[in-house]
């Protein structure tokens, strides 16, 4: 996804054009893998003759251990995989009290990429960029980017009263959404509902 999402970037469009083609190629490849298997099913059908097709037919099935055996064996490589993901947050270091506003971790996204073009020791590779409330959480593909994360984060200027600073794993602020309903508002109203809130609830 991060590969594509660069070459878009490198082309002009824009975070959200470059981030919304890379989605749409991952859906892509993935509904092409799920179609891949009944297509060649269907071809080798149609390469075999009818006698060739009943035999087939009839041929013992495989047993639900081997089946099971099978799908263990896929999960344990893709459990493999997520295990080497390393989660790191970027936020502000006064988090939650300073949070980044979604300009900002727009611009931070931006100036990540120019970052990257620039190169370092090693590949920068992430699996994947998402912005939280008031931060930014990144999935790295390997320690060597999480390195490169903790050297660049300070560097970074968004706002001089907003220093960045790095948290990985377990580290990672887990904030807390919360859905609330509001009866007889209207789309357009949030601001004013919102004051409404903070002028009847302490702490907010």
């Amino acid at each position: 996804m991060t590969k594509w999402y660069l070459r878009a970037i490198k082309s002009g469009k824009t975070p959200e054009e470059a981030r919304k083609l890379a989605d749409e190629r991952k859906a892509k490849i993935q509904k092409e893998k799920l179609e891949a298997p009944s297509s060649s099913k269907r071809a080798r059908e149609q390469s075999l003759t009818p006698k060739e097709l009943r035999k087939e037919k009839k041929a013992k099935p495989s047993t639900p251990q081997a089946q099971f055996k099978a799908k263990e064996a896929a999960s344990s490589v893709s459990y493999a995989g997520a295990a080497k993901i390393i989660r790191v947050a970027l936020l502000p270091e006064e988090y939650p009290l300073v949070t980044l506003t979604t300009e900002e971790l727009t611009h931070l996204e931006e100036t990540l990429i120019e970052e990257i073009l620039k190169g370092w020791e090693a590949k920068i590779q992430f699996e994947g960029i998402h912005f939280r409330p008031g931060m930014m959480v990144l999935d790295c593909q390997d320690g060597k980017t999480v390195q490169w994360l903790q050297e660049i984060a300070p560097k970074l200027e968004l706002n001089k009263h907003k220093k960045l600073t790095v948290r990985v794993g377990e580290d990672v602020p887990k904030p807390h959404s919360i859905a609330v309903f509001f009866p007889r508002t209207k789309l357009g109203e949030e601001q004013r509902t919102l004051a409404l809130v903070k002028a009847q609830n302490d702490g907010i």
